[in-house]
């Protein structure tokens, strides 16, 4: 959790910029590295305002694709091979206490191919 209060003007926005590439993964009990496909559960004020997955499934769209050797065709969590990962911005103004400070929170679910479903992330 992390905390923080935005001083806004009248009429200005407040923009949470998330950027997930997937890498850093592999101390997970999948052991699924930057294939794990993780759902991001953002929340502000103990309340969750949105649920994030930046999977890609498009890799093999790589238009370099053919002449390279490796993995580049497989889907990713947030990113792919030659990719730039510009990340998604979400309008969280309505979500702030405007009055005092915000806690920010970001927790995660991880597909579990053992029981076949999201379970929160643990750092094994």
């Amino acid at each position: 959790t992390r905390s923080f209060q935005p001083q806004l003007q009248a009429a200005e926005r407040a923009l949470l910029h998330l950027i997930i590439t997937g890498h850093g993964w592999a101390a997970t009990s999948e052991s699924c590295g930057e294939y794990c496909h993780a759902v991001y559960h953002l929340h502000l004020n103990g309340n969750n305002f949105a649920n994030v997955t930046e999977w890609r499934d498009d890799c093999y769209l790589n238009p370099g694709g053919f002449a390279q050797h490796g993995t580049w065709y497989e889907s990713r969590n947030g990113w792919c091979p030659g990719s730039v990962e510009p990340g998604i911005y979400i309008d969280i103004t309505d979500h702030l206490d405007g009055l005092g400070s915000n806690d920010f929170t970001l927790n995660l679910t991880v597909w579990q191919n053992l029981t076949h479903r999201y379970e929160h992330y643990t750092d094994i």
